[in-house]
């Protein structure tokens, strides 16, 4: 056992190690300047290499990284020789660098002429003294020159050469000018204690640490969290264990469609929609939240309530169904059977032998188990859940494919003149503009029109296509590279199996909206970068539960008759374990459809998907929410219908084929 808990300990030490170079890797390959994008694109080229060493971006990446990991204030304090430390400023909450000199004092220094260094003493009542230090401090290297490494008032360690004066630009924090300053060190290090020792660095936005700024943050998130969490698990569990109990009657399916349908819908498309009904309809709530103190949530709760009930409707049809299918499976089993079979009170049975069984898959969050079954249409005919999801999704599928022809635009049905002359052609351009802006439905414009008057109805129609192309080919990507590495990883086992797994947890140790995001932003907002993100992110648990099926399936006797017959490990893992496999890799496939549409949905969302005009839905919701408030909903309103729409039936499809499937066991 001790022995375990220390291999699982190194693995994932080596891991994380692993994530740290990674999301390192991803910053420095991200595009853009980081100077003009934080001073702006009028910045001199002396400007910008001087804001480059003051900040330690002209060091090579690996010191970066060094530093930030591990930190710079012990390579500070080697060079200048006298311990460092780091203040707090109660009046402005900002830190600073010091250096400890000998009697236990605090000093920085300067100089503007590269020959008399000053010495700036922290008093104890904050106050400054300054004294000029004498020409011994200079230390004279190999090579003749005199240096002097100390401490400058921004929080750098700093090196100066003597008598070679050089010009410092720096941004003055009162008056937001550049100014240049004579006596400028040769070489800056910015001090910092590192990500270990839980200081990942100062924000260019903020300028405060970012620890700090986070710690804040998790205080905020972790409220939400547990409230969310104290009101959903109980409610979703009971109605779970209701649903359960009462398997295949009306409100077992009204439960788990209702619990369906709100798992299925993105959270940006259920926080817009939320909105829109109790803020801007009604009126009860606030619909922005912005936290002015740190007392703001509690001086005024209504603004947990929006986001509580986003956040529940997402995980509560969740840990409905998971503990919904645990309780009908548990009521299936022989010893519930044997206790009908003994007369016992059913009042009993449930609450001393199928409740506290059920509740085991809920609370562990673990899905059941796969079947080997071989899925078709025949099986679309059974489930009159698949049939309405299958119906759904051919709607969009209908609607994407003719999105320029006449029959899905309303010339068609009022008989216009273009109708007339060009019957199966585009009426509306998803980016023509009609003269109309923000008009609402109306018979020449079904959807009505956005701001700049383009047709709502054409640009979902569009965009359709788009998040249907783009969408099953980040999924196709991911079931190849996912399926190949998890075959390799389940067959051959051992250290194979170890290394393919712990560059796969690498990459599942990044949220996946983080991962989204950090993608796109490094390689730019294109079509073929959202694709490539999806895939990145889905190819992991693919490739994990591929693995778990061919490690099931690699000790059946088929494939140890294979095996006797001399075949190639190849061949047994294509044609052997695959085939068997293909089931549950084919429903959770459809599923990642249904994940792929909310990425691309939430990047267009967070500005990040494809670049304008596209008619990508999330851009639609992101720029129709600004209406809201002025009475125009429509453009958010029927794009957070269409992803909904989709996604509602892709899992309503992949669902009602994973219930035929179980009927199989």
């Amino acid at each position: 056992m001790f022995k375990f808990l220390i291999r699982r300990i190194v693995l994932m030490a080596l891991t994380m190690f692993i994530v740290s170079i990674a999301v390192f890797a991803l910053t420095e390959l991200a595009p853009g300047n980081i100077a003009i994008n934080t001073l702006g694109n009028l910045i001199t080229k002396e400007q910008e290499q001087a804001f480059n060493a003051q900040n330690g971006f002209d060091a090579p990446a690996w010191e970066r990284y060094t530093r930030w990991m591990v930190g710079s204030d012990w390579q500070a304090e080697r060079l200048i020789g006298r311990p460092v430390t780091r203040l707090i400023d109660k009046d402005n909450q900002r830190h600073s660098w010091w250096i400890v000199d000998a009697d236990g004092s605090l000093y920085q220094n300067y100089t503007t002429d590269s020959e008399t260094i000053i010495k700036t003493t922290r008093q104890s009542d904050g106050t400054l003294k300054e004294t000029p230090l004498g020409p011994e401090v200079w230390q004279t290297q190999p090579d003749g020159t005199q240096i002097y490494w100390g401490m400058d008032a921004k929080g750098h360690a700093v090196v100066w050469v003597r008598g070679k004066l050089i010009t410092e630009w720096t941004l003055r924090n009162d008056s937001g000018n550049w100014g240049s300053t004579p006596g400028a060190p040769l070489k800056y290090i910015p001090l910092q204690q590192g990500l270990l020792r839980g200081d990942p660095g100062v924000s260019f936005l903020t300028r405060r640490p970012v620890a700090e700024t986070l710690f804040r943050r998790l205080q905020n998130t972790a409220i939400l969290t547990v409230l969310a969490f104290a009101f959903i698990m109980p409610l979703s569990l009971l109605l779970g264990l209701l649903a359960g109990l009462n398997e295949g009657q009306w409100i077992d399916r009204v439960l788990s469609i209702g619990g369906l349908i709100t798992t299925a819908t993105p959270e940006f498309v259920s926080g817009v929609l939320l909105i829109l009904v109790f803020s801007t309809w009604l009126g009860w709530l606030p619909g922005a939240v912005v936290l002015s103190s740190d007392t703001a949530l509690f001086e005024n709760p209504a603004m947990l309530v929006l986001p509580l009930l986003t956040l529940t409707l997402v995980e509560l049809g969740y840990v409905l169904r998971i503990t919904r299918a645990s309780m009908v499976e548990v009521m299936r089993t022989n010893y519930i059977r044997t206790a009908v079979l003994k007369g016992l009170p059913r009042f009993r049975i449930v609450f001393k032998h199928a409740i506290r069984n059920a509740l085991m898959a809920p609370i562990t969050a673990r899905p059941s188990p796969w079947v080997k079954v071989k899925a078709g249409l025949e099986l679309l005919t059974r489930s009159k859940i698949a049939l309405v999801g299958l119906g759904l999704v051919l709607f969009w599928v209908v609607v994407a494919l003719f999105a320029d022809d006449c029959i899905v635009q309303p010339a068609c049905w009022t008989g216009s003149e273009d109708y007339a002359s060009t019957p199966w052609l585009a009426v509306y351009s998803p980016d023509e503009s009609t003269g109309k802006g923000l008009s609402g439905p109306s018979p020449e414009h079904w959807l009505g029109t956005d701001r700049n008057g383009r047709d709502l109805w054409a640009r979902l129609a569009h965009g359709a296509r788009i998040i249907l192309t783009l969408a099953p080919l980040g999924v196709g990507a991911a079931l190849l590279i996912g399926g190949v590495l998890g075959l390799i990883a389940g067959y051959f086992g051992g250290w194979v199996d170890e290394v393919v797994m712990r560059l796969l947890d690498a990459v599942i140790a990044f949220p996946q909206i983080i991962l989204y995001m950090v993608i796109i932003a490094a390689l730019g907002p294109s079509a073929t970068n959202v694709v490539l993100a999806i895939t990145i992110a889905g190819a992991p648990g693919i490739a994990r539960l591929v693995r778990s099926l061919a490690l099931d399936i690699k000790t059946r006797d088929y494939v140890a008759a294979a095996q006797t017959r001399g075949e190639s490990p190849w061949y047994i893992m294509f044609v052997e374990i695959l085939p068997n496999a293909s089931g549950p890799i084919i429903i959770d496939a459809m599923l990642r459809i249904g994940y792929a549409v909310f990425a691309i949905g939430t990047l267009g969302f967070l500005g990040l998907g494809l670049p304008p005009p596209s008619p990508d839905w999330g851009s639609i919701v992101n720029v129709g929410r600004k209406f809201i408030q002025a009475g125009h909903p429509w453009d958010a309103l029927w794009a957070s219908a269409a992803t909904a729409m989709l996604v509602v039936g892709l899992n309503l499809l992949a669902d009602g084929l994973n219930e035929e499937l179980q009927r199989y066991r």
